[in-house]
Protein backbone atom coordinates (compact mmCIF):
# COMPACT_ATOMS: atom_id res chain seq x y z
CA UNK A 1 0.00 0.00 0.00
CA UNK A 2 2.71 2.08 -0.99
CA UNK A 3 2.09 5.14 -3.21
CA UNK A 4 6.11 5.43 -4.28
CA UNK A 5 7.21 4.06 -7.19
CA UNK A 6 10.14 1.50 -7.58
CA UNK A 7 13.20 3.21 -8.06
CA UNK A 8 14.76 2.37 -11.53
CA UNK A 9 19.08 1.57 -11.31
CA UNK A 10 20.62 3.19 -14.10
CA UNK A 11 22.19 0.52 -16.11
CA UNK A 12 25.78 1.47 -15.16
CA UNK A 13 25.21 1.10 -11.62
CA UNK A 14 23.30 -2.46 -12.19
CA UNK A 15 26.41 -3.42 -14.59
CA UNK A 16 28.79 -2.58 -11.19
CA UNK A 17 26.19 -4.52 -8.82
CA UNK A 18 26.99 -7.22 -11.18
CA UNK A 19 30.80 -7.29 -11.20
CA UNK A 20 30.90 -7.00 -7.33
CA UNK A 21 28.57 -10.14 -7.28
CA UNK A 22 30.93 -11.83 -9.67
CA UNK A 23 34.01 -10.69 -7.39
CA UNK A 24 32.77 -12.11 -4.69
CA UNK A 25 31.75 -14.99 -5.88
CA UNK A 26 35.38 -15.79 -7.82
CA UNK A 27 36.97 -14.81 -4.31
CA UNK A 28 34.82 -17.47 -2.79
CA UNK A 29 35.01 -20.14 -5.64
CA UNK A 30 39.36 -19.65 -5.06
CA UNK A 31 38.95 -20.03 -1.69
CA UNK A 32 37.04 -22.94 -2.02
CA UNK A 33 39.31 -24.71 -4.72
CA UNK A 34 42.25 -23.89 -2.97
CA UNK A 35 41.53 -25.45 0.09
CA UNK A 36 39.96 -28.68 -1.83
CA UNK A 37 43.15 -28.78 -3.84
CA UNK A 38 45.46 -28.46 -0.89
CA UNK A 39 43.16 -31.24 0.90
CA UNK A 40 43.47 -33.40 -1.85
CA UNK A 41 47.39 -33.41 -1.86
CA UNK A 42 47.75 -33.77 1.92
CA UNK A 43 45.59 -36.90 1.08
CA UNK A 44 47.87 -38.18 -1.53
CA UNK A 45 50.30 -40.32 -0.78
CA UNK A 46 53.74 -38.97 -2.22
CA UNK A 47 56.09 -41.96 -3.38
CA UNK A 48 59.19 -39.52 -2.96
CA UNK A 49 58.72 -40.21 0.92
CA UNK A 50 58.95 -44.11 0.57
CA UNK A 51 61.54 -45.45 2.03
CA UNK A 52 63.23 -47.40 -0.65
CA UNK A 53 63.49 -44.06 -3.04
CA UNK A 54 65.87 -42.61 -0.42
CA UNK A 55 69.17 -42.64 -2.83
CA UNK A 56 66.59 -42.08 -5.82
CA UNK A 57 66.77 -38.02 -5.56
CA UNK A 58 70.70 -37.86 -5.34
CA UNK A 59 71.04 -39.75 -8.47
CA UNK A 60 68.59 -38.28 -10.34
CA UNK A 61 69.50 -34.38 -9.73
CA UNK A 62 73.23 -35.70 -11.04
CA UNK A 63 71.54 -37.26 -14.22
CA UNK A 64 69.76 -34.01 -14.59
CA UNK A 65 72.82 -32.05 -14.23
CA UNK A 66 75.13 -33.74 -16.55
CA UNK A 67 72.47 -33.69 -19.11
CA UNK A 68 70.88 -30.17 -18.77
CA UNK A 69 72.84 -28.23 -17.29
CA UNK A 70 72.03 -25.97 -13.97
CA UNK A 71 69.34 -24.54 -16.03
CA UNK A 72 67.85 -28.21 -16.41
CA UNK A 73 68.19 -28.94 -12.45
CA UNK A 74 66.69 -25.40 -11.63
CA UNK A 75 63.73 -26.23 -13.99
CA UNK A 76 63.22 -29.42 -12.52
CA UNK A 77 63.23 -28.02 -8.92
CA UNK A 78 60.73 -25.56 -9.99
CA UNK A 79 58.42 -28.21 -11.83
CA UNK A 80 58.44 -30.03 -8.39
CA UNK A 81 57.97 -26.89 -6.23
CA UNK A 82 54.99 -26.07 -8.89
CA UNK A 83 53.46 -30.27 -7.68
CA UNK A 84 53.33 -29.11 -4.39
CA UNK A 85 49.63 -28.71 -3.08
CA UNK A 86 50.41 -25.85 -1.19
CA UNK A 87 52.10 -23.94 -4.00
CA UNK A 88 49.33 -24.98 -5.94
CA UNK A 89 46.53 -23.39 -3.53
CA UNK A 90 48.66 -20.53 -3.22
CA UNK A 91 48.66 -19.99 -6.68
CA UNK A 92 44.81 -20.41 -7.19
CA UNK A 93 43.87 -18.08 -4.02
CA UNK A 94 46.48 -15.38 -5.81
CA UNK A 95 44.62 -15.57 -9.48
CA UNK A 96 41.72 -15.48 -7.57
CA UNK A 97 42.29 -12.85 -5.72
CA UNK A 98 43.41 -10.82 -8.42
CA UNK A 99 40.30 -11.62 -10.43
CA UNK A 100 38.25 -10.55 -7.68
CA UNK A 101 40.28 -6.89 -7.48
CA UNK A 102 40.32 -6.65 -11.34
CA UNK A 103 36.34 -6.98 -10.75
CA UNK A 104 35.70 -4.46 -8.15
CA UNK A 105 38.10 -2.52 -9.37
CA UNK A 106 36.17 -2.14 -12.42
CA UNK A 107 32.32 -1.96 -10.52
CA UNK A 108 34.22 1.10 -8.87
CA UNK A 109 35.00 2.74 -11.75
CA UNK A 110 31.49 2.51 -13.59
CA UNK A 111 30.11 3.64 -9.61
CA UNK A 112 32.22 6.53 -10.59
CA UNK A 113 31.69 7.25 -13.85
CA UNK A 114 28.08 7.41 -13.17
CA UNK A 115 28.32 9.63 -10.05
CA UNK A 116 30.16 12.14 -12.28
CA UNK A 117 27.34 11.85 -15.22
CA UNK A 118 24.87 12.33 -13.07
CA UNK A 119 26.39 15.34 -11.29
CA UNK A 120 26.88 16.98 -14.28
CA UNK A 121 23.50 16.55 -15.83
Amino acid sequence: MSDTAPVSISPARQRAKWLRLIGFGVLLLGMIGATEVYRQGLLASDWMEDPSMVGYNRAESRQMGLLFGRQGAMLMEFNETLQNPRTQAIIILVVAVLLAGGCWYFAHLLDRDNQSSSASA
